[in-house]
């Protein structure tokens, strides 16, 4: 999931990341073009929270704990840079969700510190 598909963080507008995407644009037509194609991202991954309530309905009673996570910077190898190499510049390692270090917040949408 995402934070900018929060309903409540579509209202922020600090820190400065959410000025851009938060703000209004002036009164005119047509509208430009935003930072980037943010109304359909907001959008999906606003489907894909409530996909994620889903599964925690349908498979509560079967003892399966599901999350989503909030991301924001991961170590992985997704970008081909290299997980270690992106730990020096800030990225966290996702594996405390699956080690069972967050298993209290399952059927959260959850953050590194904390719940979205």
């Amino acid at each position: 999931t995402s934070g900018t598909s929060s309903l409540s963080e579509t209202e922020r507008h600090d820190p400065p990341a959410f000025q851009p995407l938060n703000a209004s644009p002036g009164k005119a037509w047509p509208k430009p073009p935003g930072p980037n194609p943010v109304t359909m991202y907001r959008s999906v991954k606003c489907g894909m929270n409530m996909a994620f309530r889903e599964w925690v309905r349908i498979l509560g009673n079967d003892g399966v704990k599901v999350w989503a996570v909030s991301s924001r910077f991961l170590a992985t190898n997704l970008a081909g840079i290299g997980a270690e190499k992106l730990k020096l510049i800030g990225a966290i390692d996702p594996a405390d969700v699956a080690e069972g270090k967050r298993d209290s917040d399952a059927g959260k949408i959850i953050r590194k510190d904390e719940i979205q």
